[in-house]
C-alpha cells in the first residue's frame, strides 16, 4: 500500500471519537494534524510554479476528500511539468534565499506525508 493510501486507511479505519482526540493532550485533533499533509501540497507547488490556492468553496471541506482532491490536482500538475519546469531553480522569497526545485517539491511532499502517518499511527492505536 502506497504513503498516500495508507493515510487515508488510517484516517477512514478511524472512529469519530478518536479523530476528535487531542493526542498526548496535545492541542490538536486527528483531523487537525491530517489537514496540513493536504493544504501544504498547494504551498510547496507554488514554490516552482504558479498554483494558485482554490477559494473557499472550491474544495472538499472533509479532511479525506480534501487529501484526496489536493493530491489528484498536485500530482496532475507534476505529471505535467514541462522540461523547463522540471529543470527550473527558483527562490519564491528572496528574504530567505531558498531554493526550490520540482525534485525538491517531491521530496518534501514524500517526507511531510510519511512524518504526519507516522505522527497518526501513534496517535490512533489499532
Amino acid at each position: 500500500m502506497g504513503r498516500h493510501q495508507a493515510l487515508l486507511t488510517t484516517l477512514r479505519c478511524s472512529p469519530p471519537e478518536k479523530r476528535s482526540m487531542r493526542p498526548g493532550g496535545g492541542q490538536r485533533t486527528v483531523d487537525d494534524i491530517a489537514r496540513p499533509v493536504a493544504t501544504v501540497e498547494w504551498w510547496y507547488m507554488s514554490r516552482i510554479v504558479p498554483f494558485p490556492v482554490p477559494h473557499a468553496g472550491e474544495f472538499p471541506e472533509d479532511v479525506e476528500s480534501l487529501l484526496t482532491w489536493i493530491r489528484s490536482r498536485v500530482a496532475g500538475r507534476l505529471r505535467g511539468l514541462s522540461d523547463d519546469e522540471r529543470a527550473k531553480i527558483s527562490v519564491p522569497d528572496p528574504e530567505s534565499g531558498e531554493q526550490w526545485s520540482a525534485r525538491k517539491v517531491l521530496r518534501r511532499l514524500v517526507y511531510h506525508e510519511l512524518y504526519h502517518l507516522r505522527q497518526l499511527l501513534r496517535a490512533l492505536p489499532a
